[in-house]
């Protein structure tokens, strides 16, 4: 899941939501020596991968709490080889409640808790997964070359597929957030001459929804953010690689995709 940088100038729904979105690109640990590989949040906690600072090539898992409190190292080793892949990072809680970050490396999904850190772990059989989700111990990620998303548990070893593009089709996927009963936001982009960047939503036994489309052309790319913890609001962001701006945030009711006023 891409994030950028940029601050939130209008927010569509509660300003308790707007604080869900705007902590879905901080960048924890701000102030420290190297830019983060990567982020992703969970409410107003955040996690980042970052290089350390003391020695090159060797990568740290930082975490903050909050807004307004100091990202720490969590300690637990990463695997050697999340910098040669995309390094994308997904945050949520496991069936027990624990928070828990899911990390991409080339050989696969790999995960830890974060706040009580343990050895980290591989996900078995995801090799070429990208741009990890977690929600409650439920884990989506891309797959098969950017036309599907598939689902694994952190308990069980069963794999499925959540998500599939039409044969034919001329979306190719490039992000997920997943939620409750395995419901799923997918972001896919749309290159030729009706390029396009578009957010569906996908629940089981339904059609996929389309909720948000943009034109690409026009500089505008529309960008997942967050899933509530109460899994009940999906953010999405609209970048305009056009206008010296910030991100424009809207807040969708989840699973059912109705814009929240």
């Amino acid at each position: 899941m891409r994030c950028f940088a940029s601050a939130i100038t209008r927010v569509t729904g509660t300003a308790l939501l707007a604080s869900i979105g705007a902590a879905a690109c901080a960048a924890p640990g701000a102030g420290a020596a190297a830019e983060p590989l990567a982020s992703a949040s969970y409410g107003q906690a955040a996690v980042s991968i970052r290089e350390n600072p003391a020695s090159a090539g060797e990568y740290q898992l930082m975490y903050a709490p909050g807004q307004e409190k100091p990202a720490a190292v969590v300690d637990v080793q990463l695997p050697g080889d999340v910098a040669t892949g995309a390094g994308s990072i997904g945050l949520g809680l496991d069936g027990k409640g624990l928070l828990t970050a899911v990390v991409q490396t080339p050989r696969g999904l790999a995960w830890t808790h974060v706040t009580k850190p343990t050895k980290i772990k591989r996900l078995a059989n995801t090799a070429g997964a990208e741009s990890p989700a977690i929600y409650r111990g439920q884990v989506a990620y891309v797959c098969r070359n950017d036309r599907a998303i598939c689902g694994a548990s952190l308990r069980t070893k069963a794999r499925r597929t959540l998500y599939r593009e039409p044969k034919g089709s001329q979306w190719v996927i490039d992000g997920v957030l997943i939620g409750p009963r395995r419901a799923i936001a997918v972001a896919s982009v749309r290159d030729g001459a009706l390029s396009a960047s578009r957010v569906q939503i996908q629940r089981r036994g339904h059609r996929a929804k389309t909720v948000a489309e943009a034109n690409l052309d026009g500089g505008k790319e529309l960008i997942l953010r967050d899933i509530s913890p109460d899994g009940q609001f999906l953010a999405i962001a609209t970048h305009d690689y056009f206008e010296a701006g910030d991100d424009v945030l809207s807040l969708y009711g989840f699973p059912s995709g109705v814009p929240a006023l």
